[in-house]
């Protein structure tokens, strides 16, 4: 496994945890993620420039989708998924927001369905993308 994976795992796991609790992503935990996944790709050579702002404008695009929803779609997930794109580039980082997506519709409906949480719950994004990365990783590999 590529360093840069395991870095993306571990922080991803401190704020999984974060987002799950608080509901909130730390700006200063974001930075390192951003900062040390750039620093590991220019070392591995793993991601292309083109892969790396690819990501940038997947995150960027999620940005924009906060702002125009109002935070339906929260700024720290566009952040997060900003962020991933800096550290893995745009082919993980768009799978894994595609499973994260799917994943935590299923989770939402199963949740709606039994009951346990009204329409207008906010579930945490982080632990999903967290999921939908592992998953990226057992399909395409590292």
């Amino acid at each position: 496994m590529k360093i840069s994976y395991l870095v993306w795992f571990l922080l991803l796991s401190v704020v999984s945890w974060q987002d799950f609790q608080k509901q909130e992503i730390s700006s200063w935990l974001l930075i390192l993620m951003g900062s040390l996944g750039t620093g590991i790709q220019i070392f591995e050579g793993s991601v292309s420039l083109g892969a790396w702002f690819g990501g940038i404008l997947l995150g960027a695009a999620l940005l924009f989708l906060a702002f125009v929803t109002r935070e339906e779609i929260g700024y720290g997930d566009g952040w997060l998924v900003l962020v991933m794109g800096m550290s893995l580039g745009l082919k993980f980082s768009f799978l894994s927001f595609l499973l994260a997506l799917g994943i935590s519709a299923l989770v939402g409906g199963c949740l709606l369905i039994f009951r346990k949480v009204r329409r207008n719950y906010r579930l945490p994004f982080a632990p999903f993308l967290l999921a939908g990365s592992v998953l990226s990783l057992a399909l395409c590999g590292g």
